[in-house]
């Protein structure tokens, strides 16, 4: 091995001082304030002013920015994917358009698709709806004549909003997990695309779609010589992957779950719903809020109503909306 000689004036130029921490605390702060800006963050450290990206109700009750993860638990039926279309439509639409108010952020929106339930044709029935609605309120605020120029418009805004809106279906974990893996080259493609935007609203229909996938397979892979990734081991992976994300990119995370009741217990409060647990302790730590749905009763006659209730933070009032075929959700606040 050669040894190597170090003169006393190298080791007084690397332990020289080049900048001072007032200097280096600036650099610091003004890197990070440009991270923020692509994302459609104000300054840094700043997170008292309202986020940036538009939620439809009953979304709108919590204070949602960018760096929150929202759980929707409900049973099937509950109106848990609609409630993320309706995100995904207030998000990818413009606040504006030649004139005409949308009240959109005009956001790129990534959704994965778990369950395979997702309808393309609802999302784009729901722009249709919104953007057919802005644009007839338009029309009779002018009383213009000039109809055809409103209606490709229309078109106009529909396929700008669509382009915001990216849909990854994935069968199994191990590809939910590749997927989250090129998330951070497919985030910068998606930036360039889109004129510098970042991803500000990820979509996750069905988080919990391949945990009792996962677990048979752990339990076959116990009684053979085969290797596999468990379901706590997964859930780890796909956190950590999610957290780096959100940490570096800076958006709001919307995931669905289907909800297992569990019975009541003897001390248990008659307002909060029981249910049993079944996600990971690491996705459990991971969300930083939930919100319960809940169908309309089966025998219920009219208008089916249904329900929707914050577990975290817990709030006591109760909302309840139904679902047009082609219009966006009605709200209607009930105070308990």
């Amino acid at each position: 091995m050669e040894s190597v000689t170090v003169t006393p004036d190298q080791v007084r130029g690397w332990c020289a001082t080049d900048e001072t921490a007032v200097d280096a605390f600036q650099g610091w702060a003004s890197k990070r304030s440009e991270s923020r800006r692509e994302c459609g963050i104000g300054r840094a450290g700043d997170l008292r002013r309202p986020p940036v990206v538009s939620i439809a109700p009953p979304l709108d009750r919590a204070a949602l920015r960018p760096g929150h993860v929202l759980e929707i638990a409900g049973p099937s039926g509950s109106g848990k994917t609609e409630l993320l279309i309706q995100a995904a439509v207030s998000c990818v639409l413009p606040a504006s358009f030649n004139g005409v108010s949308y009240g959109g952020s005009e956001a790129v929106v990534l959704m994965f698709d778990l369950d395979g339930r997702f309808d393309i044709a609802r999302l784009t029935s729901v722009l249709k709806a919104r953007i057919n609605g802005k644009l007839f309120y338009q029309f009779l605020r002018e009383q213009t004549s000039n109809s055809i120029c409103l209606e490709e418009q229309g078109e106009e805004v529909l396929r700008a909003s669509l382009r915001r809106f990216y849909c990854l279906r994935c069968f199994k974990s191990f590809e939910f997990l590749a997927s989250l893996k090129s998330l951070h080259i497919q985030s910068s493609r998606i930036s360039q695309e889109h004129h510098g935007k970042a991803v500000q609203l990820v979509l996750i229909d069905g988080i919990g779609s391949f945990y009792w996938l996962d677990w048979m397979s752990s339990c076959a892979a116990a009684y053979t010589s085969r290797r596999t990734l468990g379901v706590q081991r997964f859930s780890e992976l796909i956190v950590q992957e999610l957290r780096n994300l959100r940490n570096t990119k800076l958006f709001l995370v919307l995931a669905t779950k289907a909800l297992l009741y569990a019975p009541p217990k003897r001390k248990a409060i008659a307002s909060r719903i029981q249910y049993r647990e079944y996600m990971p302790a690491a996705w459990q730590r991971f969300v930083t809020h939930r919100l319960f749905l809940q169908p309309p009763p089966q025998a219920a006659s009219g208008a089916r109503v249904f329900t929707a209730q914050w577990d975290k933070p817990s709030l006591v009032e109760k909302d309840e909306f139904f679902i047009h075929n082609v219009s966006e959700l009605a709200l209607f606040v009930m105070a308990n």
